[in-house]
């Protein structure tokens, strides 16, 4: 693993550390980098799919011949 330094608005801190407090239960500390690094899982995940995925023109494709 990297550690990595970025600088995030206050407001982003505050809404993850409301996430992780509600996902947290008795005995299962979420912390507000947990709910960071999900976010940017998800978020990677998502301009992945985003990339790889064609592009639909909204037609049908016709085979290769």
């Amino acid at each position: 693993d990297s550690q990595v330094t970025i600088a995030l608005p206050g407001a982003w801190l505050e809404e993850a550390q409301r996430l992780a407090e509600a996902r947290s239960e008795p005995g299962l500390a979420i912390t507000r980098a947990d709910v960071l690094r999900m976010a940017i899982r998800r978020g990677l995940d998502a301009i992945q799919e985003e990339t790889i995925r064609p592009k639909s023109s909204g037609k049908p494709r016709r085979p290769a011949k």
